[in-house]
């Protein structure tokens, strides 16, 4: 993280081809090529199912 963002990092380097949800230390957060997307609302899927996106983190909160 920077005054630029959050990015994805693979291997120590950048990835901007990275695409879905991705966890840190501070929740689980949809990235689109390479960069979370603070702006996003809606549904993301991972391997664990389809999570309901408030602001760029999966909201538990939401039930379907």
């Amino acid at each position: 993280a920077n005054e630029y963002g959050w990015f994805m990092v693979v291997n120590g380097a950048l990835d901007f081809t990275y695409n879905g949800l991705v966890q840190n230390e501070y929740g689980w957060w949809k990235v689109t090529a390479g960069k979370v997307d603070f702006n996003y609302n809606g549904f993301a899927t991972n391997e664990y199912g389809t999570w309901y996106v408030r602001g760029g983190k999966v909201d538990f909160s939401y039930h379907m």
